[in-house]
């Protein structure tokens, strides 16, 4: 059976959330991904590419060429949520089709991917929707912009300073770049969180949590200010699920597909807001900047029902490599001094297992600790890993930043040149 959205759609918006394993397997009915066969499992083509793209440390056109484990190299950078995709080539039922007439013109948000948002945060408990706006964007990073400016102008007289933004350190290299980029009168970057918020200098603190890079649980700290809680990270594969967040009128949630479901180039982010002033003028500012994309926005809701009829089992398969990735990164790392990872919070009851946790945050939080490793971004180049250096987290050299979010093989490898990194 093929889905066509915009004619299946809207039949799953009641079953699917209930749905049974036995249901799924009706609604999902089983196709083959033969995306891996031409690449020899080392990469992938994908549909209307005539090239394979190949995992780190494998070429030749069809990825069959080993390369030298000792020279090759492995991007460990971006945080692209390549996790994922092995999950998605085993489950190739959710495709999805769009008819050509389907919404023609300009559009609006889709109601049906607004109850898809608010059926996922029920069933992983994560998140109160009850009583509240989703604002959703292109991405999570649009609906953060749109926070600033929602914020900004209803804190705001002519006689009111730019509000400042702010985040404790180490902090999302992005923030301070997004409040820079518009030179908007309405708000800047604040390189500190020694502020106190008033009438007169309003402040909005931006929370990673779990935290990018180093995985630890935000809390606001400025007195008085408003609060923009990223909450891309809270998701039972990264951390256990304490309680669901719930914020009154002074704070917002943003949460983010990606880092869901793996579909970054999808560009969908939500915002959960109890103000309905602040909701209606993010949403201002979303349809000025953009608007709203109608294959996108079908696309996140055809994966979040996968995901509700799947019940968890997306969430489990990535939860149970991250916990593996994590294991494997202590064994390597303590085979020596060179390097140390950030301390992990304390394992907790995890609401949507049942079971205590410990978190498996989506980054490795390295401090290189010899001298002859200062610069330890360099140090970890020279060794073949590319990470991402402390200071574009306002943090020093000493300190970088390592992705976990890649292919299951990419991640082996990657461990096998840390451990080449830590004996060396």
């Amino acid at each position: 059976m093929t889905w066509i959205l915009g004619v299946r759609i809207t039949s799953l918006q009641h079953a699917l959330p209930s749905a049974s394993s036995a249901q799924a397997s009706q609604l999902f009915p089983s196709l083959i991904d033969e995306s891996r066969t031409p690449c020899s499992g080392n990469g992938i083509r994908y549909q209307g590419d005539l090239t394979c793209f190949c995992h780190a440390c494998w070429s030749g056109p069809d990825c069959s060429v080993q390369e030298d484990i000792k020279t090759c190299m492995v991007n460990a950078e971006s945080g692209s949520p390549f996790l994922f995709e092995d999950y998605w080539v085993a489950h190739p039922e959710a495709e999805v089709r769009i008819k050509p007439s389907y919404q023609e013109g300009y559009g609006w948000y889709q109601p049906q991917l607004e109850r898809a948002i608010r059926a996922i945060h029920a069933q992983v408990g994560n998140a109160v929707t009850d009583d509240r706006h989703i604002v959703i964007g292109m991405g999570s990073q649009q609906v953060l912009t749109a926070a600033f400016f929602a914020v900004s102008n209803a804190s705001r007289s002519p006689e009111v300073d730019p509000t400042k933004i702010c985040a404790e350190t180490p902090y999302y290299n992005s923030y301070p770049r997004t409040a820079a980029w518009f030179s908007s009168s309405l708000f800047e970057w604040s390189n500190t969180t020694d502020l106190e918020a008033n009438a007169a200098s309003p402040v909005i603190q931006v929370m990673t949590s779990p935290n990018n890079p180093d995985g630890s649980m935000r809390n606001k700290t400025v007195p008085g200010a408003f609060g923009i809680y990223d909450h891309a990270y809270y998701w039972p594969h990264f951390t256990p699920i304490s309680a669901a967040v719930e914020y009154g009128d002074e704070d917002i949630a943003v949460f983010t597909l990606s880092k869901l479901t793996g579909h970054a180039g999808s560009r969908i982010g939500w915002g959960i807001v109890k103000d309905p002033k602040l909701a209606e003028m993010m949403q201002t500012y979303i349809v000025g900047d953009s608007g709203y994309v109608q294959e996108n926005q079908l696309r996140a809701t055809h994966l979040l029902h996968h995901a509700l009829a799947d019940q968890g089992g997306l969430l489990a398969y990535a939860r149970e490599h991250m916990e593996h990735r994590w294991k494997v990164l202590h064994e390597v790392v303590s085979k020596s001094s060179r390097l140390s990872l950030q301390a992990l919070g304390q394992a907790q009851l995890d609401k949507w297992t049942g079971t205590v946790r410990s978190p498996s945050p989506a980054y490795a939080w390295l401090h290189c600790n010899e001298s002859k490793d200062q610069d330890c971004h360099a140090a970890m180049m020279a060794g073949g890993i590319i990470g991402r250096p402390g200071s574009a987290f306002g943090a020093d050299s000493s300190f970088n930043r390592l992705e976990l979010l890649m292919q299951p093989a990419v991640f082996e490898t990657l461990a096998a040149k840390l451990e080449l990194f830590v004996n060396g």
